[in-house]
């Protein structure tokens, strides 16, 4: 794969992260008006993780990136396009 195609699917898989962390922040927020705390908030710091690993990525810092990715729950790593997922820990 060439680096132009590389950087074109990058794009892509973040937009995706981006959609994933939006519908996980929104469960976080459904967890809130039915009344549990504890949920609402473990969802918005796995958003805050999943943040923190796109910004990572978007500075070429994959290190960092795999490193936020191996400390996050199974469900929550799933949320990362596999495509990048793969990508950050070559």
């Amino acid at each position: 794969m060439d680096a132009k195609t590389a950087k074109r699917n990058e794009r892509r898989d973040l937009e995706r992260l981006a959609q994933a962390i939006t519908r996980w922040e929104r469960q976080g927020q459904e967890w809130a008006a039915e009344g549990d705390a504890e949920m609402a908030r473990v969802h918005a710091k796995d958003a805050a993780d999943l943040r923190a690993l796109a910004a990572a990525v978007k500075a070429g810092d994959y290190r960092r990136a795999a490193a936020i990715a191996y400390r996050l729950d199974t469900i929550v790593r799933d949320q990362i396009p596999c495509r990048l997922y793969n990508a950050i820990n070559r």
